[in-house]
Order: structure tokens, then sequence, then C-alpha cells
């Protein structure tokens, strides 16, 4: 728990700076690297990490996601998961049958992991590119860490029920009603305070829809990356973050949010209220 705490009491503030004040391809390296890290995870906990197929989707994942930053992200997407799908199935062709041979939930995680994952989670790059972008670009990580800390909280406190025992069994309907609580609370909060110092005015019902859609998506991005470790049995997806596990362990979350609320965000600035 303490180094868990520790990192967080870092990381939180440098995210947070990296967003804030740093330009805008400070961000896109962040999330960039943050691809290509998660990629690999999940590709090795697959375990396809023996071999040198491992580097296609870890490339992938950088590009797709840089290819947002230079507005190219539906091209750079569409090009990897073309790329991926056809090195994937030559590469399982030529395995089938031998002592290498390669599932297709393998293969498909791999092309998860080298072109839609990263492609979800570079939807943060997009809400940084917007004017006042840092402010929105937080808005995902307020939304996933907020729930996560009220739902651990809850669980801890009250929780009794078990949610989903076969896949998580920690998870407690207590702690999934704690992070639903939390996380509308933590998008409120974090919306008076930009209101205020900032002077950047996020529509009630875009903070409620963030609020509740967030929340419940940040769990079930907990719950599905959950059921990937139970699948491959491990713990975590790797140990760079003590105490969190890897960089998956601490964005897997993410990769259901960040698109929900820049969903969100385009709609609001497009609609007659704005943002």
């Amino acid at each position: 728990m303490r180094a868990r705490i520790l990192v967080a009491s870092v990381g939180a503030p440098a995210l947070a700076a990296v967003l804030l004040a740093c330009p805008e391809w400070a961000a896109a390296l962040l999330m960039c690297a943050v691809s290509a890290l998660s990629a690999r995870e999940l590709v090795y906990a697959a375990g396809l990490g023996g071999e040198t197929f491992a580097l296609w989707p870890v490339l992938s994942a950088a590009l797709t996601s840089l290819g947002v930053f230079f507005f190219a992200g539906d091209t750079a997407f569409t090009a990897v998961l073309l790329a991926l799908c056809a090195v994937a199935s030559v590469r399982a062709a030529m395995l089938y049958g031998t002592d290498w041979h390669k599932s297709a939930g393998q293969i498909f995680c791999a092309v998860f992991a080298g072109a839609v994952m990263p492609r979800l989670l570079s939807d943060i790059t997009r809400l940084r590119m917007l004017e006042n972008g840092g402010i929105y670009a937080l808005l995902p990580f307020v939304s996933a860490f907020t729930t996560d800390a009220g739902a651990y909280f809850a669980g801890v406190l009250f929780g009794k029920h078990p949610a989903f025992p076969r896949v998580s069994p920690n998870k407690t309907l207590e702690g999934c009603a704690g992070g639903m609580a939390a996380g509308v609370a933590g998008v409120a909060a974090y919306s008076a305070i930009v209101r205020s110092v900032a002077d950047v005015h996020i529509p009630l019902w875009a903070v409620l829809l963030i609020g509740v859609l967030g929340a419940v998506m940040a769990q079930l991005g907990d719950l599905a990356f959950s059921f990937i470790k139970r699948e491959y049995n491990i713990k975590d997806f790797g140990g760079v973050l003590p105490g969190h596990g890897g960089i998956l362990d601490r964005f897997d979350s993410m990769v259901f949010v960040a698109p929900t609320v820049c969903l969100i965000v385009f709609a609001a600035r497009e609609s007659a209220s704005g943002i």
C-alpha cells in the first residue's frame, strides 16, 4: 500500500503537469509511450513475447498514437490495422500445426493491442489538442481515478456481496456503487474547480454524462482487463509501477473512459451550449 500511495503521489502531479503545462507534442509523446508499453504488456501476457512478432503490435501502437497527433488518426488506424491483420494472418498460418502454434485468441489479442487499444487511448491526445485542451485531457483521468479510488475504499469498508467472483473475486456490489458515487462526485468537483479557476464552463448535462458513463466505463474497462489476466493466469500485466503493476494495470480503465469522455466533450462543443 505504501508503494502504491508513493507512486500515485508522484505520478499524478507529473501527469497533470504534462497535460496542463507542457506543449501538445509532449502530451502526444506521453500517450505514444503509454500505448506502446501497454501493447507490449498485453502481447506478453498473451504469450507472444518470445518472438519477433511481438514487435509489430508495439510499433503499430506507437504509429497509431502518433497518427492522431498529426491529424491522421483514422488513416493511421486503418493502415496499421490492415498491416497487423496481414502480418498476424501470415504468421498464424506459418506456425499452425507446429510447436509454436498460436491460438486465434492470441492473434486477436495482438491486433487489439497494436491498433484498437492505442486508437482509443489516443482520444486523450485529441482532447489535449482542443482549446483549453489540458483541462479536457485531464477529465478521463479524474473520472477513472476517482472511480477506482471510490470502488476500492467502498469495497474495503463495506464490501460483502461479490459482483464478479469468477473473474475478480475482490470486486463487490458495494464497491461498484462506491465507485459510481465517487466518479460522479469527482467529475462534478473538477468541473466546479475549472469553472472558478480557469473560467472553463462545462454544461451540466455533459458533467452528469461524463460522471455517470465515465464511472460505468471505468469499471467495465477494469473488469475487461481483469478477465484477460484471469484468462492468461497472471496477477499483473507488469511491474514497472510498484504497488500498481504494469502500465496497463493503471491505464486499463482509460481504454474505455477516454473515448467516452471524448465523445461527450465533442458533442458538447458542437451543441448550442458549447464549451
